[in-house]
């Protein structure tokens, strides 16, 4: 038998401790927070999108391709890392547009995740696709 998940419901107002109720576990984070002038490129350039853990060697990495809007791809500098925010997990990953002698681009796809290991991979593609299908709904 699978153990539940472990919920996070904030108690009532006038009995909730933000200082105790998080002990031992990270605060989330928030959107604007997240997005905001703290995104640094170069930090997540040898980082797992899903956990953040160091790539030691990016050869090994495991590759997310992915294909993007038209009009979302133009507001992209290639060889560029943005902030993709999943609305399924409040989680800002780190989505790499892919420059135009790349390989992913060769294959059809304008950019990419790269994640550590075949579990964050697959994680992270379950979450992308739950985003998208928030996203979408009216």
């Amino acid at each position: 038998m699978a153990k539940p998940k472990k919920q996070f419901n904030k108690p009532p107002q006038k009995h909730f401790n933000e200082q105790n109720y998080y002990k031992g576990q990270k605060k989330p984070e928030t959107k604007q927070k997240l997005l905001g002038e703290d995104w640094n490129q170069e930090y997540w350039r040898e980082r797992c999108a899903w956990c953040s853990s160091e790539i030691m060697d990016t050869s090994q990495a495991f590759i997310i391709p992915v294909s993007l809007h038209q009009a979302a791809f133009r507001e992209f500098s290639p060889n560029t890392i943005q902030p993709l925010y999943l609305t399924s997990t409040g989680k800002v990953v780190p989505m790499i547009v892919a420059g135009e002698d790349s390989p992913i681009k060769a294959k059809g796809k304008d950019a990419y995740f790269q994640t550590c290991c075949e579990k964050c991979a697959l994680k992270l593609k379950e979450e992308l696709q739950k985003s998208l299908q928030i996203a979408s709904e009216p």
